[in-house]
């Protein structure tokens, strides 16, 4: 096979500053260059039958063709997306974004090349790496002592209002002092407050993505105030002059190493060439159905059509004692599987998931609550309906199939939850259950049995809780009368009842004590806390008695959590009644004819 080289290509681009379109060059040799900070990063020496140039830069993101023998001496590749900037010695650096590797043995000109001795049709054979990466211009050096050269760009980027010559986000670097983008704004956070023992301040935060990835700028106090209302999102801006530095990771999940600082010689402008276009997002779907083999707390890029969300709720934090507004929406994708994700906020108050849309969310926290579950923190992106081929796609399949499927969810949805069908119903026995040793790993395990109430002990079943909505903390009676909660650290004359039960549960293998908290305790004792609360103050034990002789000996669907726990050095299994249900024979008939063909398969 015998492919033509792009000839004149380079000195096209270097000299010229012009861009041909996917050149086809030869790769003569290659040098990794150790950053004093920041990946690593390869300088090639390439060929385009004329001329060669060593001022050439390979994108991290291309990294791994080195890393995995793609690239080598002698190999013909095609430029199909590349940059080049002019540095202060005059000379042009070429750094390459996307390039295609082509598995040639041959390579054809009509001409003498010139800076090799090679015969028309042979390959150019190079000298070692140690002889190829000669040029008779200086090369900048690239070592732990001596530091990168100075990459000025481009153009005029005073001038922000046109486009001009803007470099691509991937291309940037701490080391560039002149430098111009055009990107579009993802997401925009809300103006924070800090404090610490040097002051305080604001801030707030930006991510932004041009074609070649993404990027987070934060404004701190006078930039805070300048550029929050400037700044929109989904609108395309040329942005100059800011400050790149290394992106800490434990705030900054976006995926690149450096963000951008804004200072008071930050120029922002907004595009309004209505020929540039800009991707919406930069996104990397994950499917829903691989979520539970990921280790916790990963960040994940998520897509699903919003099958059902639950009611808004308010919830008090532990940590700070902040009510925020929460709500649980529940998404399922084209593997078959639905997943629970938490809103916090003003996104939880605005969603109402009318038309089942479809959300994209972007660097979610994947969690173990609930099985597997996700939850939106302040860096991650919700789009609602995103404009991009794959939102398509799922709404396609969804109205075709997906709505009449019967999903499986790998998140446990409380009180909506099927007992009958999916993958997280793992059916068992009370002696299986044990006989498994469940809950003996670091997280906890989940079955469902059909079991039927023999006993409920009456020791501590009632007390009572703060009245402040989603706190359920036992109250401390004070001496003036009123009670105190430790969580809210607040005291009130005001409390509400809430159970707690000790029930012995049994079917036909072997029995489980488990623990009820309130609302499986209300189902199972068939009344309400402050009904029982009302007869207790009231004396009337004969009632609660009935209450309580009349919930033993009925059988339920129960779905249980089971993880081991240590006392006094002595391990135990304690099992929680997560959810409990009346039996649907209709539903359990067929479940049984189920397991009796798969048995007999």
């Amino acid at each position: 096979m015998e492919t033509m080289l792009s000839r004149g290509c380079l000195e096209a681009i270097g000299v010229r500053g012009e861009k041909p379109p996917n050149p086809v060059l030869q790769i003569l040799g290659y040098k990794l260059l150790q950053m004093p900070t920041g990946p690593e990063r390869y300088r090639l020496m390439l060929t385009d039958g004329e001329s060669r140039s060593s001022s050439v830069m390979l994108a991290t993101q291309l990294n791994h063709l080195v890393v995995s023998g793609k690239i080598t001496e002698n190999r013909i590749v095609r430029l199909q997306n590349y940059n080049s900037t002019e540095l202060r010695d005059g000379r042009r650096l070429i750094l390459v974004l996307e390039l295609e590797v082509l598995n040639v043995e041959g390579v054809q000109q009509e001409g003498v090349i010139e800076d090799k001795q090679a015969t028309v049709g042979q390959a150019i054979t190079p000298q070692r790496n140690s002889e190829v990466i000669q040029d008779p211009l200086p090369s900048p050096t690239f070592s732990g002592h001596s530091r990168p050269p100075n990459l000025a760009a481009l153009g005029s980027p005073d001038t922000p209002g046109s486009q001009g010559r803007c470099m691509p986000i991937a291309s940037l670097n701490p080391y560039q002092n002149r430098w111009k983008i055009c990107v579009r704004v993802i997401n925009k956070s809300d103006i924070r407050r800090w404090s610490n023992a040097r002051g305080e301040g604001r801030f707030f935060t930006v991510d932004m993505v041009d074609e070649s990835g993404e990027i987070r700028a934060i404004a701190f106090n006078d930039e805070c105030d300048k550029f929050f209302a400037q700044l929109e999102i989904n609108k395309i801006y040329y942005l100059s002059k800011g400050v790149l530095r290394t992106a800490n990771k434990k705030f900054n999940t976006i995926r690149n190493d450096y963000e951008i600082a804004m200072a008071s010689q930050t120029v922002v402008a907004l595009c309004e060439d209505a020929l540039v276009t800009l991707p919406q997002s930069s996104f990397q779907f994950i499917p829903i159905a691989k979520l539970d083999t990921l280790p916790k707390d990963s960040l994940v890029d998520v897509m699903g059509v919003c099958q059902s969300c639950e009611d808004l709720t308010t919830v008090v934090l532990r940590s700070s004692g902040r009510e925020v507004m929460k709500r649980q929406v529940h998404l399922v994708d084209e593997s078959g599987k639905a997943v629970s994700a938490t809103m916090w906020g003003k996104e939880a108050e605005q969603f109402s998931g009318t038309g089942l849309p479809v959300l994209a969310i972007r660097g979610a926290r994947l969690s173990d609550y609930g099985g597997c579950s996700l939850s939106l923190i302040t860096s991650s992106t919700l789009m609602l309906n995103p404009d991009i081929p794959a939102a398509f796609q799922l709404r396609a399949w969804y109205d075709q199939m997906g709505s009449i499927m019967d999903v499986e969810s790998i998140s446990i949805r409380k009180g909506s939850m099927s007992p009958w069908t999916g993958a997280n119903v793992n059916w068992k026995t009370f002696s299986a259950g044990k006989d498994y040793i469940l809950g003996a790993s670091e997280q906890p395990d989940y079955y469902t049995a059909k079991g039927t109430v023999i006993f409920v002990k009456r020791e501590s079943y009632l007390y009572k809780a703060c009245s402040i909505p989603d706190c359920n903390k036992k109250l401390v009676s004070s001496s003036n009368g009123s009670y105190r909660c430790e969580r809210c650290a607040r005291e009130d004359t005001k409390f509400k009842y809430r159970l707690f039960l000790q029930v012995n549960l049994a079917d036909v293998s072997d029995n489980q004590w488990v623990t009820c908290f309130h609302e499986t305790a209300e189902t199972i004792l068939g009344q309400t806390a402050e009904k029982i609360g009302a007869w207790k103050e009231q004396g009337n034990e004969e009632a609660i008695e009935n209450v309580f002789h009349e919930a033993t000996f009925k059988s339920y669907i129960f779905r249980l959590r089971v993880k081991m726990e240590h006392y006094n050095d002595e391990a135990r299994l304690k099992a929680v009644m997560v959810d409990v249900h009346a039996i649907d024979h209709c539903e359990y008939g067929r479940k049984l004819i189920m397991d009796i063909r798969n048995m007999a398969a």
